[in-house]
């Protein structure tokens, strides 16, 4: 399952598919918070990270750049020790089912 108390973390298609469209800088933002932050403590606050709330309720959102407005959305199951991420990219519009409109499914 874990090594030790480190959560796992996986990654969905549409994850990746942002997480590739980043620019490196970013792509190296994102690795260091995985690392550090959820592999560790993912419900923990951090700068940058909140939980969500109503219908997106269970995702919490890292933000990876505010002037370019990307963020990462991910999911913790404490249970099974299991960080899933969601989405990585601009802001979804949540009525889009491609980009979140669903997402609270994924």
């Amino acid at each position: 399952m874990t090594e030790g108390n480190k959560y796992s973390v996986e990654g969905s298609d549409e994850y990746f598919d942002g997480f590739v469209a980043l620019p490196d800088g970013h792509q190296r933002r994102v690795q260091r918070f995985v690392e550090l932050h959820l592999r560790h403590t993912p419900s923990d606050p951090t700068t940058g990270m909140k939980a969500l709330r109503g219908q997106q309720l269970g995702l919490y959102q890292f933000m990876i750049s505010a002037s370019r407005g990307t963020r990462l959305l991910y999911r913790i199951d404490e249970q099974e020790r299991i960080v899933r991420l969601e989405y990585c990219g601009t802001h979804p519009s949540w009525s889009n089912t491609r980009r979140g409109g669903n997402i609270q499914n994924l």
